[in-house]
C-alpha cells in the first residue's frame, strides 16, 4: 500500500505504464489474502464506476478512429476498477501508511522537478519528464495530504513550515492555478480541525484580515509578482488577461470547440483520445485570428479542460457516470460532515481542489487524479457506513 501510494505522488518512473500499475496486482492479491475478497458490493458508487467503464467502452466502439481510442481504453477501465476496489476496502485501508507515502512522494517529485530532472533524464531511460503542468497538478492533488501528515506527525509548527514551503514551491513552479489552489487547499487542511462554524469562523476572519493587511501594504503584490508574475497578472490585471492573454483565450476557444462537438455527438461522443484529432468550425475565429495563429487550435491541441474532454470524447455515457461519482462524494461531505475524520476531510479537500483545476487543464489521463478520486470515494463510503 505504501509503494502504490508513493508512486502515485512520484509518477516519474515509467515502463510503458506508470510504475504503480505493476504494483496494483500485488496490492490486490495482498488484500485478497488478508480480507478474503478482491472486490465486493458495498456502495452504489461502485455501480457508477462500472457505468463509467461501460461508457468508455461504448465510446471506443463507436469512435471516429477506433485504434486511437483503443490506446487509452485500458486506462479508463483501470480507473473505474480502482474506484470499485478502494470502495470495497474502504474500512481496510491503512490511511496513516497512505499519507506517509503521499508526503514522501511529493518531496521526491519536488526534488526531481526542481533539482534532479535534467540529470536523471539523461542517465535513466525509464524516467519521464515532469512538466510544469504535471508538477502543479500533482501538488494541487496531494498538498492537503502532505500538510496534514506533517502537522499530525511532527506538530503544528513543523506542519506550518511544510505548509509555507509547499505554497512557495507551487508559486515558484510558475503555475497560476497551482499557486492559488495549493494555498487554499493547504490552509484549509492546516485548519481542518476547525472546519465548523464555532471554531472555523474566527480563524477564517483572522486569516482574511491578515491577507487584507498584506495586500493593503503592498507586500502581497510584491511577493506574488516576484514569485509568479502570471499569478500577479491574473489577480491584479485580470481585465487585461481576459482580453489579451493567449493562454486564457485558447481555453475559451477550446470550450467552444468542445461544446460544438458535444452538440453533434451527445450520446457517446467522438471517441476517447480524439479531441486533438477532431476538427470543427468555431465561432469567434475571426476575432482570435487577429491575436494569434488560431488555425492550429482547431486541430492538434488538448481541450485544456478535463470536463470538456470527457464531454466531447465520451458524451453522456461517460460524463454522467463521472458526475454521479463526484456527486456521491459531495453528498457525503456535506451531509455526513461530522462522521468524516480529519484525515478524510484532508483527502476530500485535495479532491475538491483537483476538481476545480480540472476546469483549467486536460489532466484526466493522470492516474493519480483517479487515485485521488478513489480515496475520496473510500472516505465517502465509510462516512455513510458510520451514519
Amino acid at each position: 500500500m505504501y509503494w502504490y501510494a508513493f508512486f502515485m505522488a512520484f509518477p516519474s518512473i515509467v515502463i510503458v505504464f506508470n510504475f504503480n500499475f505493476y504494483i496494483f496486482p500485488v496490492l490486490a492479491v495482498t488484500m485478497y489474502k488478508r480480507y478474503g475478497y478482491f472486490i465486493k458490493p458495498v456502495s452504489k458508487v461502485q455501480l457508477f464506476a462500472f457505468l463509467f467503464c461501460l461508457g468508455a467502452f461504448i465510446s471506443t466502439i463507436n469512435s471516429y478512429n477506433f485504434d486511437v481510442s483503443l490506446v487509452v481504453l485500458p486506462n479508463y477501465l483501470y480507473w473505474g476498477l480502482i474506484i470499485i476496489f478502494f470502495s470495497s476496502h474502504a474500512r481496510n485501508l491503512k490511511y496513516e501508511i497512505i499519507f506517509r507515502a503521499l508526503a514522501h512522494g511529493v518531496i521526491w517529485s519536488t526534488l526531481y522537478y526542481f533539482v534532479f530532472q535534467g540529470f536523471v533524464r539523461n542517465t535513466i531511460p525509464i524516467s519521464r519528464v515532469m512538466a510544469q503542468n504535471a508538477y502543479a497538478f500533482l501538488t494541487i492533488c496531494f498538498a492537503p495530504c502532505f500538510v496534514y501528515y506533517y502537522k499530525k506527525t511532527k506538530g503544528n509548527t513543523t506542519g506550518l513550515v511544510f505548509l509555507i514551503a509547499i505554497i512557495l514551491l507551487s508559486i515558484a513552479s510558475g503555475s497560476r492555478s497551482s499557486a492559488v489552489l495549493v494555498l487554499l487547499g493547504g490552509v484549509a487542511t492546516y485548519y481542518v480541525d476547525r472546519l465548523n462554524i464555532r471554531k472555523g469562523l474566527p480563524s477564517l476572519l483572522g486569516i482574511g484580515l491578515f491577507f487584507i493587511m498584506l495586500n493593503a501594504t503592498g507586500i502581497a503584490q510584491f511577493l506574488i509578482k516576484t514569485l509568479n508574475e502570471e499569478a500577479y497578472e491574473l489577480i491584479y490585471k485580470s481585465e487585461e488577461v481576459f482580453e489579451n492573454d493567449i493562454s486564457f483565450l485558447t481555453r475559451v476557444a477550446m470550450i467552444e470547440k468542445g461544446l460544438k462537438i458535444f452538440k453533434e455527438n451527445k450520446f457517446d461522443g467522438i471517441g476517447l483520445n480524439m479531441f486533438k484529432k477532431y476538427e470543427t468550425d468555431i465561432e469567434g475565429e475571426e476575432r482570435w485570428n487577429l491575436l494569434f495563429n488560431f488555425k492550429v487550435l482547431k486541430k492538434g491541441i488538448s481541450s485544456h479542460n478535463s470536463y470538456l474532454n470527457l464531454l466531447a470524447e465520451g458524451g453522456l455515457v461517460v460524463i454522467v457516470p463521472y458526475a454521479l461519482i463526484v456527486l456521491y462524494i459531495l453528498f457525503a461531505f456535506f451531509t455526513n460532515f461530522d462522521n468524516i475524520p480529519e484525515y478524510g476531510k484532508a483527502i476530500m479537500i485535495g479532491m475538491f481542489a483537483m476538481s476545480i483545476h480540472f476546469y483549467f487543464i486536460a489532466a484526466i489521463l493522470n492516474v493519480f487524479a483517479w487515485y485521488n478520486i478513489a480515496l475520496a470515494v473510500a472516505i465517502a463510503t465509510n462516512s455513510f457506513k458510520r451514519n
